[in-house]
């Protein structure tokens, strides 16, 4: 496409996606520090550990999960919208 002299930099998707994956890895990362602090397992067991240290690693995994599954919708929807802009571009 640079051949022609058409731009096809990133654009606000492109963007967006770039700056949730930095956010997932810094999440992960967090998490993984937490985690090496912290006397809880991975998985975590069910019954051996206090309530609180569950509730917090629960709501760790359930962020995480959310932040990667938002992750991928938008790797996913700036990738379509690459390919949607190249098809157009090379038709043109």
């Amino acid at each position: 496409m640079r051949a022609k002299g058409v731009k096809f930099g990133a654009d606000g998707l492109g963007k967006a996606k770039t700056g949730v994956q930095c956010v997932v890895i810094a999440a992960i990362l967090l998490a993984f520090w937490y985690w090496s602090e912290q006397p809880v397992q991975w998985p975590v067991p069910r019954h051996s550990e206090p309530a609180r240290a569950i509730d917090i690693t629960r709501a760790i995994e359930i962020a995480l999960k959310v932040l990667v599954y938002a992750m991928v919708l938008v790797t996913v929807a700036s990738g379509a919208q690459y390919i949607i802009k190249a098809i157009r571009l090379w038709r043109a």
